[in-house]
């Protein structure tokens, strides 16, 4: 009974960890959906810029205030930018800082024990597998050793962690 016990906390555990990358991926998706209307609202006010300088040419007229409105706008804008870009690169710092927290943790606490050892499924670092295989999603498929919890190729015969002959 601890099997499924400790098996369900572990899935538990990579479920959240799942969940919360996906938040920090939408998040980031957001603000790059933001930055490229910035970026394309700055390049409109460069071309109302280039077009009112056109017509001051052909008419000769003092359109300078108009000029100064939309190149405060391209500040402003800009400033906005560098706030999104700021804010984009801090969601990055912070996964990776903590990917790194994490991966030295589960180095720290890594078991000391003969492969031949049947390992709990909570001893077996389940999160940093399962970020693996949904980083190689499209050349592997997410499957766990039912001896020992750790994540496998779909075409493994054997467990690398255990041992153990997989169906």
């Amino acid at each position: 009974m601890d099997f499924f016990k400790n098996l369900s906390t572990s899935l538990t555990k990579a479920a959240e960890a799942t969940a919360k990358k996906a938040g920090e991926l939408t998040d980031t998706a957001k603000l790059n959906l933001k930055k490229g209307r910035i970026k394309s609202d700055i390049e409109d006010m460069y071309t109302d810029i280039g077009r009112l300088i056109y017509k001051q040419y052909k008419e000769s007229a003092d359109e300078s205030n108009a000029i100064a409105e939309k190149c405060l706008a391209i500040d402003k804008s800009m400033e906005e930018l560098a706030a999104v870009m700021a804010e984009i690169e801090a969601i990055r710092t912070a996964a990776e800082a903590e990917k790194e927290q994490h991966t030295a943790a589960g180095s720290a606490s890594a078991p000391t024990q003969d492969c031949a050892e049947e390992q709990t499924p909570s001893e077996t670092p389940v999160i940093p597998a399962l970020e693996e295989t949904t980083e190689k999603a499209d050349d592997t498929e997410a499957r766990f050793c039912p001896a020992c919890g750790a994540a496998l190729p779909k075409d493994a015969a054997f467990c690398n962690k255990c041992g153990q002959k997989q169906d």
